[in-house]
Formats: C-alpha cells, sequence, structure tokens
C-alpha cells in the first residue's frame, strides 16, 4: 500500500516517505486505519531509521480503564504501525534446526518497573508486553535475525552537548494484533528497523544507529530529521570502521583498549554495605565490619557506602520507610551516624585499637564514639588498604529529592533551592506496575533542585574533600516523567496541559544526567586519580532502565569511557525464586545495555541460607565471574563462603574479569530459560584477552527452568505456575567452539582449530578438534557450570609439532581470565631450541599451562620460564593425585602439565606480570 499524506490523500508518496519495506520487517502488515507520516532519517548497515510525526493523542479515558489512576500520565500519543503477519511469524524463533518444539519465538525487553527492563518471551507480534524497548525475532523462512528499536530524537535545535528536550517512544500490542508505537511525548519519534543473518551484527548496527540518532540529529522546518553526522560521536563512528568489522557479541565502546573498560578500582573485589546493614549504616559498622572481612581473609579493595549515610529528614528511617524522605544537607552526614566533618582530619586507623574476640570480630561491648565520613574514609585507606570508596545518592539527592531549604542561615548554606516535581507515569507502566500509583512521590512530589549543576557540583564536592572516589547513583528513571504539577492539574504558567510547547519532554532528565557527568569529570576525573583517560568514569548509575537515559549517557562521558550501569533489578538473597530470573534479565538486558554501557550485575551474598542454597549461591557466582563487569560482595562480617571467595578472587583481591559483556549465546537468544516446558540449559557466553585474539572463551551455564518468574499479578517474583508444564527435570545441553560468538570470525580460516574445554564445577576437560566439535552436558534444576574453551596453539617444535594450552590459574572460576594476552616468537630452528611463549599473567595463584607433544617419539620435554628475563621455578605434575586442581583426563589425554607460582606485588595490590617467557626445547632421551 501507498501511505497517506499530511492532507489525508492516498497514492500521494510525500518526498521523504517511504512504503514499509517487507525486507527490513516482515511481521507487520501496514496499518490501513491510521495515517501514519513516516520518514527515513538514518541508514544503517542493516536497517533503516524511521521517523513518526503527527501521532494521535489517546482519548481520555483509555480502552480497559474506566478513570486514570494516581499519577497516570493524561498525554499520550500513539500511531498503528498495523497488524502481526500470522503467515510469516509462525515460523519464528526455531534457532535450531533439531528443535522443532522450541515454543518461544521473539524477544521482547520491556520496562516492568518505572526503574528496570526483563526478557519477555512471546510467540506472536500479537503479545508485545506494554513499555517495548527492543523486539528481536528471527524468520526460520530466510533464516535472518529481525530487530525493532523505538528511540530517542533531541528537539529540534539540539546538539549531542546542549539537548534539553527529546522524544521517547515504546512499542506495545493489543487485543486484536495491532502493534503500537506510543509516546508520552509529542512530536517527531525514530523506531529503527533491520535485518541480518548475524543477529549480533545486527545489534550493534541497531544500537549505532540509535546511539547516532540522540546524539546527531538536525531538524528542518519541515519536521522531517535527518543526521548531523558532524556530531556523530567517536563512539558511534568507530563501531562501522574496520576494528569492529569481526562478527562478535562485543561493544565499540572498548575499542581503545578492552582492558581498561572498567573503571580504576573494579579489577579487584569490592564490598557493598547493603545486605550488611540496610539503612542502619554508621561510619564505625564499615570500619569494623571491613577490618573484620580483612581479618577472615576477605581481601576486599573497594566499597560502596549504600542509603543510610546521608542527612535527610528522617537519619533513623529503617529499610522500607526511606521512600518518602528528601536531603537536608549537602555539606555533612547523618549526625546520628557519623561524626561531623571538616576535611581537616588526619586519622588513622592505628589511632583507635579495635578489640577482636576470638573469632575475629570486634568487640561490640566497647564502647566508641562517632567516626566523621573524612574520618571513616581515611582509616579505610590508610589502615585497611582500601583503593576506593563510593558513596551512594539519589538523582535527586533522595528518594524524594531536596527539602526546602528553610529561612535559617545555616540551612540555606548546607542546601540549594529546589521545585517539587510530580511523577507522570505512562500508561504502559502502570499496566505493568500497578504499584506505581502507590508511590509517595505521586502525592507528595519529588524535591528537584533548581540549579542542577550548582546541587550536584556541591555535592560532589563535599564528597571528594571526604576522601570519596566516585559514586553509586540511584532512582534516576523517574525523572524522566516529572513535571512542575500532578497529573490532571495545571500551575498558573502551564496554560492548557494538551499543548505540545507545554508538554514535558524529560527535561528533569536531561538536565540532571548533563550536570552529574559534568561534575563527575570535575571531581572524580581521570586526572584525578592519574588513570588511563579511557578507562570507565567511577559511577554506577542504577534504577536507570530509561531511553532518554541510556541512550544519552554515552555522549556525557566521552563515548569511550563509559560508565557502569546496573543491568537488572535487585539481588535478593531473601526470595528463592528471585534468582534465575535476576541472571536471566542481566544476560538478556545486556545485549543492548552491553552496548551503550558496562553492565553491572550488582551485589550479592554467598551466605548459605534457607532461600539462598548452595545452588543458588554458585549460580550468581559464576555469573558475576564471567559477567565482564565488577565483582563485588554484600556479605555481612563473618558470613563470607570461603569456596566462593577462593573461586572467585586471588588472595591479593584480583578479580580476573572477562574482557566484554557477557550475553547469550545464539541458540539461546531466542528461548526462554525460565520456561518449565523445554528444558534446555541457558548459555551465557564472554572471551577474555585482546580484540582479534582473544586467548580464551567462557561459558556461563544455567539451569535455570522452572524455578521462578516475575508474578505480575503479585509484582514480586514467585513460584511458574502452568499446570500442563512437566515436572522440572534435569536438562541438557551441547557446548560447541562456536558459542564464542568471537571465535567465530577470529578462527574463520581454521575450522578444525581444536580446543581444550575445561569444566569448572567437574574440574574435567574434553578436546574439541573442530568449532563444530561438541561437548555434552547435563545439570539438574539450578544447576550451573563454566566452560572454558582454550584454542590449542600448534607450535614447531624441532622437526615436530607441539599443542600449547595456558589453563590460568587453578581453582578458580574463570582462571583463563588471567592471560592478558599470548604471542609467538620464534627462536632457531635447529632441533634443539624451536620457539618461546610470551603470555602476560594477572594475577596472584597457582598458574597451570599444558604442552602436549603431537609426535610420539617426543619425550619429556625441557622448559626455560623468565619473568623479565629472570628464570623462575616451575614444577612438573605426572600424576592427576600429585595436584587435586589439576582437571581430569589431562594428563590421560597426553598433556604434559606444568604449574609455577604467580607472586603479588605490592602489598595486597593487583598485580599484572611482565610477560612470562616459556622457551621449549626436546629431552634427550
Amino acid at each position: 500500500m501507498t501511505l497517506s499524506s499530511a492532507s489525508g490523500k492516498s497514492n500521494d508518496k510525500r518526498k521523504g516517505e517511504e512504503m514499509w519495506d517487507d525486507t527490513i520487517w516482515p511481521f507487520v502488515t501496514p496499518s490501513h486505519e491510521t495515517p501514519v507520516h513516516k520518514t527515513v532519517i538514518g541508514e544503517g548497515k542493516f536497517g533503516r531509521v524511521y521517523a513518526f510525526s503527527e501521532l494521535q493523542q489517546v482519548p481520555q479515558v483509555k480502552a480497559g480503564s474506566t478513570h486514570f489512576r494516581a499519577g497516570e500520565s493524561r498525554e499520550s500519543y500513539y500511531t498503528s504501525l498495523g497488524d502481526m503477519r500470522p503467515a510469516i511469524q509462525t515460523g519464528l524463533g526455531n534457532t535450531d534446526e533439531d528443535d522443532e518444539d522450541d515454543s518461544s519465538s521473539i524477544l521482547c525487553l520491556y520496562r516492568f518497573k518505572i526503574w528496570w527492563m526483563r526478557p519477555k518471551f512471546v510467540t506472536c507480534m500479537a503479545d508485545i508486553p506494554y513499555e517495548t524497548l527492543l523486539v528481536f525475532g528471527r524468520d526460520a523462512k530466510t533464516d535472518e535475525y529481525h530487530l525493532i528499536l523505538p528511540l530517542i530524537l533531541p528537539e529540534e535545535g539540539s546538539s549531542s552537548s546542549t539537548c534539553t528536550r527529546c522524544t521517547s517512544c515504546s512499542l506495545y500490542s493489543t487485543d486484536d494484533g495491532t502493534v503500537q508505537l506510543t509516546s508520552e511525548t509529542p512530536g517527531t519519534v525514530g523506531l529503527y528497523c533491520g535485518k541480518s543473518s548475524k543477529p549480533f551484527d545486527l545489534l550493534q548496527d541497531g544500537i549505532a544507529m540509535a546511539l547516532q540518532m540522540a546524539q546527531g540529529i538536525s531538524s528542518t522546518k519541515t519536521n522531517n530529521h535527518t543526521p548531523n553526522h558532524s556530531m556523530v560521536s567517536d563512539f558511534t563512528t568507530k563501531r562501522n570502521m574496520e576494528e569492529n568489522q569481526d562478527n562478535e557479541m562485543g561493544s565499540a565502546k572498548d575499542c581503545p583498549t578492552e582492558m581498561q573498560r572498567l573503571p580504576f578500582f573494579a579489577r579487584s573485589l569490592g564490598w557493598c554495605t547493603w545486605n550488611a546493614f540496610y539503612t542502619g549504616v554508621t561510619g564505625r559498622k564499615v570500619v569494623d565490619a571491613v577490618q573484620t572481612h580483612h581479618a577472615n581473609g576477605v581481601p576486599i579493595r573497594w566499597m560502596i557506602l549504600d542509603d543510610g549515610w546521608q542527612h535527610t529528614t528522617n537519619d533513623n528511617a529503617n529499610n522500607g520507610e526511606q521512600w518518602g524522605e528528601r536531603l537536608v544537607s549537602l555539606t555533612d552526614a547523618s549526625p546520628d551516624k557519623f561524626g561531623p566533618d571538616d576535611n581537616n582530619h588526619d586519622t588513622n586507623i592505628s589511632d583507635i585499637h579495635v578489640p577482636m574476640n576470638r573469632n575475629n570480630a570486634p568487640n561490640n561491648t566497647t564502647e566508641r564514639s562517632l567516626l566523621s565520613l573524612t574520618e571513616t574514609v581515611q582509616m579505610l585507606k590508610s589502615g585497611l588498604g582500601i583503593d576506593a570508596v563510593l558513596a551512594w545518592h539519589a538523582l535527586p539527592g533522595y528518594w524524594l529529592g531536596c527539602a526546602e531549604p528553610t529561612s535559617n542561615v545555616d540551612n540555606k548554606i548546607k542546601m540549594t533551592p529546589s521545585t517539587i516535581q510530580y511523577p507522570h507515569f505512562p500508561f504502559g507502566i502502570m499496566e505493568n506496575d500497578s504499584s506505581a500509583s502507590r508511590e509517595q512521590s505521586v502525592t507528595k512530589g519529588i524535591g528537584i533542585a533548581n540549579d542542577a549543576t550548582q546541587f550536584l557540583s556541591r555535592y560532589h564536592a563535599y564528597l571528594q574533600g571526604c576522601g570519596i572516589d566516585g559514586v553509586k547513583v540511584d532512582a534516576q528513571a523517574v525523572t524522566g516523567i516529572l513535571r512542575p504539577h500532578p497529573p490532571g492539574n495545571k500551575n498558573e504558567n502551564d496554560g492548557e496541559i494538551s499543548r505540545s510547547e507545554k508538554s514535558h519532554a524529560h527535561e528533569v532528565a536531561l538536565r540532571l544526567h548533563a550536570a552529574l557527568a559534568l561534575s563527575m569529570e570535575r571531581h572524580f576525573g581521570g586526572a584525578r586519580f592519574d588513570r588511563p583517560v579511557s578507562a570507565s568514569a567511577p559511577i554506577i548509575h542504577c534504577m536507570s532502565h530509561a531511553p532518554e537515559i541510556f541512550y544519552r549517557i554515552p555522549s556525557l562521558y566521552g563515548n569511550t569511557r563509559l560508565p557502569l550501569m546496573r543491568a537488572s533489578d535487585d539481588h535478593y538473597p531473601n526470595n528463592p525464586y528471585s534468582h534465575g530470573p535476576h541472571i536471566v534479565a542481566c544476560a538478556f538486558n545486556s545485549l543492548l545495555l552491553g552496548l551503550v554501557m558496562v553492565p553491572d550485575w550488582d551485589m550479592f551474598t554467598t551466605t548459605v541460607t534457607a532461600d539462598m542454597t548452595p545452588d543458588m549461591v554458585w549460580i550468581h557466582a559464576i555469573a558475576r565471574a564471567i559477567s565482564g563487569g565488577p565483582v563485588y560482595l554484600s556479605d555481612k562480617p563473618l558470613e563470607t563462603n570461603s569456596a566462593i571467595l577462593e573461586s572467585l578472587v586471588c588472595k591479593d583481591g584480583t578479580v580476573l574479569t572477562c574482557t566484554k559483556s557477557a550475553v547469550p549465546t545464539r541458540d539461546c537468544l531466542l528461548r526462554n530459560p525460565l520456561s518449565c516446558s523445554h528444558m534446555h540449559i541457558f548459555k551465557v557466553q564472554n572471551v577474555n584477552g585482546k580484540r582479534g585474539a582473544y586467548t580464551s572463551g567462557v561459558l556461563g551455564l544455567f539451569h535455570v527452568g522452572g524455578t521462578g518468574d516475575w508474578d505480575a499479578g503479585k509484582l514480586d517474583y514467585g513460584p511458574v505456575i502452568d499446570p500442563n508444564a512437566p515436572a522440572v527435570t534435569n536438562a541438557m545441553g551441547v557446548i560447541r567452539a562456536t558459542d564464542v560468538e568471537c571465535f567465530r570470525s577470529q578462527f574463520s580460516s581454521k575450522p578444525d582449530q581444536s580446543f581444550l574445554a575445561l569444566s569448572f564445577r567437574n574440574n574435567h576437560v574434553k578436546v574439541l578438534r573442530s568449532l563444530e566439535d561438541e561437548m555434552s552436558m547435563t545439570l539438574a534444576p539450578m544447576g550451573s557450570d563454566a566452560i572454558t574453551l582454550i584454542p590449542l596453539t600448534q607450535i614447531p617444535f624441532g622437526n615436530s609439532t607441539v599443542e600449547f594450552a595456558p589453563l590460568g590459574l587453578l581453582g578458580k572460576i574463570n582462571g583463563a581470565g588471567s592471560i592478558l594476552n599470548q604471542a609467538d616468537k620464534g627462536i632457531g630452528s635447529d632441533g634443539t631450541a624451536t620457539t618461546m611463549q610470551l603470555v602476560s599473567l594477572n594475577g596472584v595463584g597457582s598458574f597451570c599451562f599444558a604442552i602436549r607433544p603431537l609426535d610420539p617419539s617426543v619425550g619429556k620435554l625441557n622448559l626455560t620460564l623468565a619473568v623479565g628475563g629472570h628464570p623462575i621455578h616451575y614444577t612438573t605434575i605426572s600424576h592427576q593425585n600429585e595436584n587435586t586442581l589439576i582437571p581430569t583426563g589431562l594428563i590421560d589425554r597426553g598433556f604434559q602439565v606444568f604449574i609455577f607460582q604467580l607472586e603479588g606485588r605490592g602489598q595486597g595490590r593487583p598485580t599484572v606480570q611482565e610477560d612470562v617467557s616459556i622457551e621449549l626445547s626436546p629431552q634427550i632421551q
């Protein structure tokens, strides 16, 4: 069909407008009822960006509603994209030719709360949930993947640095199968539609175009948007350059150097005060807890001072009572929990003796005075070896923002003027989360500083003066829907609410985030810490899954110095049904967030309880180890599980971090891991090493089917209720080297490349003789494992060849993460000395590598190991029982096994070794 023009005349194709291209998204038939004014404003490698104008306003009483709910926006706009196309959709979703009973077909990432996204798997376009921000499917007839992304578009006249208003939109489908594009912001909205046989390349292209639209759009007087390429970020530009031509799941954000993608502190173990103390945190408790953790072998190197430390309208609010409080001071912490700060303290841990009892715990009967925030930080750093302390605060200051300063002069100095703003919750959020109408912000409003730049700069200056190194910023997404009056009301300055020029366009969120990024650079910037400029900013963005936030942040932080962002809803240690959904949400949300941020899979507790079984703890530990983000605990002192700790962290606190952001494997992209109908192993992939020469791949394996899911009726995680589903049984799966997406390109010219597949939980190895060779796996319900895939390097050895495999540090989930780089260096061809392997290493512990001569006549190998030219001692393992950490099956398969010790340099600091040279020569028999 031909779309109608603005005048309503059919068959009048306007300049710049296009018909739907069936090759872009074949699952939707264009609507015949609603005139859609659509313009192509961007061309990606695999798809197009469409701009939609003249959206219709939603009727005052929506379908299924007889009245507006408290806090619900009265202003919504929509356009109908069309109806689902059943003839094509029935072939969707089957990504494995042998798995014909897989019912899941389309992946939707949607906001199930104002704060968070989660995945939902639907079998047709008619089931797209409200507030969907990504739709991803596969056409089995063409074997092509298809992607729809709702975008944000800056207001006309905005630039990347001056954007103060923007439109956003989301998708949902009606009961009759009509796909709707809806927005709370009037004006032109954008949509990316693309297709490719390479799913991860398609996702990269879509997100790159989304960022380009968010950062580089200019408007003409006719409201037709065209890309302004001079404003396209380096981040977006690099995504289309040579360094990103390999087919991989990683993002271009780590182009400068992938090993520096994390903040300067996050390659070590962290700790957060939240689950240990909740809002009852004090300076003394923090110092005591860190000292106790260290005394019991928990090598914390950085920490987060979470909610509860600030001076608010109720400093002693218990957990759950703080949601209705406001910040009352920018110049001190809670006087009930911290002593006064004058920023002139010079306190050392040695100044205050903390008596310890027989269990290495603080003697709580000893009375001590309050520690100021400055004293607390100084004691943590000077006496307890903490490298960085992050402080928590909400983006508006506290949960209900800032309190208005009183006439008291002292209060005026402590605070900044603010204005009460009210949330206007979109209809879709209300449908997904009915508790939104009961938020205290609906009736009380949120106090937003009139001068956001002054507010955040003053607050961060205070924190910087106390020695704080960065921040965790919560409660972000609600700022995108704030307006100066409650829904349905108007103030004297607003006029008619329905007038588009008075409608909100995310102004508060954009203003606060611009001020936040500026303050971060000013007070916590790279120059202050003498760290690489390409390292991520020391900030964790939290409760921020809103497109006006995550699509804008890359440009605010310099595009290549991207901050951390929490990947999902919280870790709930006391809800046994939440653990599977947490892992699944982190992995699938990272398909989007991992291309614009560094996803943070959240803190977790290692303590085994009735609600947190050993299997559940291991699921979280393995997920964090392969996530590519920070690893930090929230255990109470004396409650850390030593087995979990030893598998994650070196004795010096080093965390063996993967190179990229973990995401599902290709064959798991369109399967629901939480389903109890089809038991399959959920696989999540990542890599170690450097781009184009990754030293290993790592797969997290999880069986979470039928173990829990989000209960939309109870608004909580609960059991999976499906009376027709079979009982939860063991899950089967196969492992291939091609599960690691990067290996498809890295070894594309070597299909017979061999790999060593190492199971962490079983401590067993198998040799895979090609990219498609398989390893079968079985997991019990709530079971997990990590499989490391190590390419076997064939090395010339005199007149023969050997296979070389560096396994990494023994006993670690991601032991191969200790290998930062690997290279060959030939040193002769006379039959006595043939080659040298140079391996850059990270961490502390027992490093293992294995060598297998392919010629049976080659006997025991002689090696020379050296660091920086200085020989080091190693041990040869001839029998399995000589070291129980050696994977079983390795020696039996003809490998000669060698171990040497990586020692830390510097007291309790993460270590990066110089290149370790391994020189090979044959033993004369």
